[in-house]
């Protein structure tokens, strides 16, 4: 009965996000508990979970999208699970599809402790205005950080609309108790991500993320081909005398997208 409420929010929390794009969802959970006594039963719950949850999103209305263009896959590596209280680290990986499924990594972010609850019996909806869970808070926030970076890739800015969603999310969360979502521009915080793409200051690196997905990248069936001149060109564009863009939290994680090009 817990897990069917906890799918249900779920489901409600990417459709709203998601219904109109073409979205694939992976979910992945991970058990890195060290409660032996509780393993067995604990692996059980978490596949099942996983499961469920991945079938739920990848359901009837996302399967409406024949060849979906962009992949949201979610890890969640469960630290600590006391009761209904789960501690776990969140890495989530925003992939760009070719007509033939290859993916090519557009961004990844990772939030090495996310505190959540599953409560028994209660389902886990998404309201801007009564915001609940932080489950359902990060798993809305990184889907329109998501849209964005994809629409990014596909124009110059085309993303800002989703980010100033993700900015919206993030300032309604300032009047709840859930860590993660302070508003400090030091450290690898959400803040400091979506501070960064809405900034005037850091719209040289968004035109080279454009330049980069868009035209030095190149995708065919079965791998991912680097026009290395083209990507020398369009770093160009970024003044790296500029101390903000040098140091930017932005520029650092489209480089660790792409390791081998930097």
């Amino acid at each position: 009965m817990v897990l069917r409420k906890i799918l249900v929010g779920f489901f409600v929390v990417f459709y709203g996000a998601l219904s109109a794009q073409q979205a694939r969802i992976q979910v992945k959970l991970e058990n890195r508990t060290q409660n032996n006594a509780y393993q067995i039963q604990y692996r059980q719950i978490e596949r099942d979970l996983s499961k469920m949850l991945t079938s739920t999103l990848n359901g009837t209305t996302f399967g409406r999208v024949e060849k979906p263009s962009l992949e949201l896959s979610y890890t969640f590596s469960v630290l600590e699970h006391r009761n209904t209280g789960i501690r776990a680290a969140l890495s989530v990986g925003i992939y760009k599809l070719n007509s033939s499924g290859y993916r090519t990594l557009l961004f990844r972010w990772y939030e090495p402790s996310l505190g959540f609850t599953y409560i028994p019996g209660t389902p886990l909806f998404f309201n801007l205005n009564t915001i609940q869970s932080n489950l359902v808070a990060n798993a809305v926030f990184f889907a329109y950080v998501g849209l964005g970076f994809y629409a990014d890739s596909e124009s110059i800015n085309g993303g800002t609309a989703y980010f100033r969603k993700a900015d919206e999310l993030l300032t309604r969360m300032q009047s709840t108790s859930f860590a993660g979502w302070e508003m400090r521009r030091g450290g690898t915080s959400k803040y400091r991500l979506i501070y960064e793409l809405l900034n005037p200051a850091y719209t040289s690196i968004r035109l080279f993320y454009f330049q980069l997905n868009s035209a030095c990248i190149l995708m065919d069936s079965k791998r991912t081909a680097y026009d290395q001149s083209c990507i020398k060109e369009s770093l160009l564009v970024i003044d790296d005398q500029d101390v903000l863009v040098a140091n930017s939290l932005l520029l650092q994680r489209i480089k660790d997208a792409h390791p081998k090009l930097f």
